[in-house]
């Protein structure tokens, strides 16, 4: 999924559990986290090293990346677990048992497609709906 995505499915969640905009830019944020390894993605050009040093999809897809985020911030590991879902939902998968097993849970849903895109526009009019 791209990054529009994710961000949508995280506010979506964060108005759904009517969370205060501290928290709400925190799971927007952690919506975004684990693409910190990807080079083309937004966390990903801030920290060039990581992308280096990890696999797309490998850790920072995982339940555990999650958990352990959890330690930090509720928010944070709600929005990462979040990207890890929607993820999933894709042909190229994750890996949740990373590095332990390289087994890949994957999807139907093509990233950047129509479908995607259909997703997109059904998360904002989500979201139009429980301001109201």
């Amino acid at each position: 999924m791209n990054y529009k995505t994710h961000l949508l499915f995280a506010a979506s969640i964060g108005v759904y559990l009517n969370q205060p905009i501290k928290s709400f830019i925190i799971l927007l944020i952690g919506s975004l986290l684990p693409d910190i390894d990807h080079p083309k993605a937004k966390f990903g050009q801030l920290i060039r090293p990581i992308n280096y040093l990890f696999t797309h999809r490998g850790f920072f897809h995982t339940p555990l990346f999650a958990l352990i985020l959890w330690y930090f911030s509720a928010p944070l590991a709600l929005g990462a677990a979040s990207h890890i879902l929607l993820d999933t939902l894709t042909p190229k998968g994750t890996m949740p048992l990373h590095p332990f097993i390289r087994y890949r849970l994957k999807g139907f849903i093509p990233s950047g497609g129509l479908f995607e895109f259909l997703c997109q526009m059904i998360l904002i009019l989500i979201i139009g709906i429980m301001f109201l």
